[in-house]
């Protein structure tokens, strides 16, 4: 379902990256009070603990929904280390996207960003394998990850992976401050969260609530139940 902008108003004292493409108008309305920023040092915080863990890779995945919409997202680490080889510290990383798709088959979560590593073990096998001090280290290098891009949606399709971290719980997320809008644009966050209440409306306006009656279906087309469906 392609969409354009311009079709939802959105309820919220802050803004995020891509809410310049709203309207004034009722048709769909984004109720966003209570949200929150995604700040960098969150997902920094992340990465080092993956690179705590026995991997010894500073990066992570990141699947960012939007309703129907999914984004499969690749965070490496930038790392300082102390003179003595200790104390490693994520300074700052890269974000690049490595898929995109629709998937209506699930439930359709709103703002939904996730942290995760992949179950299966040929996901060792993309590793570029490096001895350094005696220690193994794996390290995965953008050519590489656009090699297998295919392989690792199809594992985030088939639920294939493990979460580490969810960011949003209950609260709705601002994504302007965590690098993630120099790899989506503005108008592909706007339409998919847009496409997400027009199905929900479409859904809700379709749907016959349970337990109704023939007589509650005619008042509530307009009728009277005792003279407009009176027989011949």
């Amino acid at each position: 379902m392609e969409m354009s902008g311009g079709n939802m108003r959105i309820i919220d004292r802050q803004t995020d990256y891509y809410d310049y493409l709203q309207d004034n108008g009722d048709d769909l309305v984004f109720d966003r009070r209570g949200s929150r920023s995604l700040t960098k040092e969150e997902i920094r915080q992340t990465i080092s603990i993956m690179l705590e863990s026995y991997i010894h890779v500073p990066h992570i995945f990141l699947i960012l929904q939007c309703g129907a919409t999914y984004w499969l997202l690749s965070v490496e680490g930038s790392i300082s280390v102390n003179r003595d080889g200790y104390g490693k510290k994520i300074e700052d990383y890269d974000i690049e996207l490595l898929s995109t798709w629709k998937d209506y088959n699930h439930s359709l979560e709103l703002l939904s960003l996730k942290a995760i590593d992949f179950n299966e073990s040929w996901k060792y096998d993309f590793y570029d394998k490096k001895w350094r001090r005696r220690k193994l280290e794996r390290t995965l290098s953008k050519e590489r990850l656009r090699e297998v891009s295919s392989k690792l949606r199809d594992a985030v399709i088939n639920r294939d992976y493990k979460v580490y971290r969810e960011y949003s719980y209950k609260d709705f997320l601002l994504l302007k401050s965590s690098g993630i809008p120099n790899v989506i644009g503005p108008e592909e966050i706007y339409n998919a969260i847009d496409e997400h209440f027009s199905l929900s409306k479409t859904a809700s306006e379709s749907t016959v609530a349970e337990g109704t009656t023939n007589n509650d279906k005619i008042k509530n087309h307009g009728f009277d139940v005792k003279t407009s469906f009176r027989g011949k």
